[in-house]
């Protein structure tokens, strides 16, 4: 009995440190599990959608009940800028208001604001967030469908790196309910360098589609659905690159949980 629980205790030692120092957690892998209907993840060859002059959403259905701890999706720097980055990440999560049935003008769109946050780097206190490095790749276009200028702009082979923000251990959470259609909008505030060109962020596109398409706000404040902007391509519709994830289960709960286990184990050996 003595042995087993000095085994234990030494592994929960040692496991401390490197649960607690946030490399177990740092980035997504699809391992780590989600909490949405699935995954949209990033298609290497898309879009990325401008996040720095707009405001861009795209929805989820909750898979499992719970706070919105943890928040990863992926982005793109245009024409791969390279630089001190980003000061901000403003992250809002709405309500779904549905398309209405028999009107094929009408489609969904995110509601009324439910929780907010502007997100630091790690180093600040409050929500942070950390960048996956180094950055995946492939050849991406550049798509900013709100220009005061007039018309959306695009740029196909724009850039060919990509990068997963992580947004993690949020400290006032949103609660979300299984069942429920929520949408995530992204903004990004870059860091603008003194007598340099101010760097634009987008937000990539996914292979993975679900429900109604990605949506803009135009300039009247109104969300706009997101389709590819080619002519050869009207009406494909876009949604967004992210993946809600569930409340982790640290290593130090899992060895906790075997503890018991092997208690038992030992005490039917010994009255076998």
């Amino acid at each position: 009995m003595k042995t087993e629980r000095r085994i234990v205790v030494a592994v929960v030692l040692a496991l401390v440190p490197v649960v607690f120092s946030g490399a177990v957690r740092a980035d997504w892998m699809p391992e780590d599990g989600h909490k949405m209907h699935y995954p949209q993840l990033p298609d290497p060859d898309g879009w990325d959608v401008d996040v720095t002059v707009g405001f861009v959403a795209d929805n989820w259905m909750c898979s499992q009940s719970g706070a919105v701890n943890d928040i990863h999706f992926w982005i793109s720097a245009e024409r791969d800028y390279v630089g001190n980055w980003i000061d901000f990440i403003d992250v809002a999560i709405y309500d779904d208001v549905a398309a209405v049935a028999g009107d094929p003008g009408s489609y969904s769109h995110p509601g009324e604001k439910k929780w907010s946050s502007r997100v630091q780097d790690q180093a600040a206190a409050g929500d942070t967030f950390t960048i996956f490095l180094p950055p995946k790749q492939g050849d991406q276009g550049w798509y900013s469908p709100y220009s005061p200028a007039g018309p959306g702009y695009y740029a196909l082979n724009d850039h060919t790196n990509y990068w997963q923000v992580n947004i993690e251990n949020i400290v006032d959470p949103f609660v979300q309910s299984e069942g429920k259609t929520y949408w995530l909008e992204i903004h990004i505030i870059p860091n603008n360098v003194p007598g340099g060109e101010c760097p634009f962020f987008g937000w990539k596109t996914s292979l993975d589609h679900w429900n109604d398409d990605a949506v803009y706000l135009d300039g009247e404040s109104i969300w706009q659905e997101l389709y590819d902007p080619r002519p050869d391509y009207q009406g494909v519709s876009l949604d967004m690159a992210f993946v809600i994830t569930p409340e982790p289960v640290t290593l130090i709960v899992l060895v906790l949980g075997l503890f018991p286990i092997l208690l038992m184990k030992r005490h039917r050996k010994r009255t076998a």
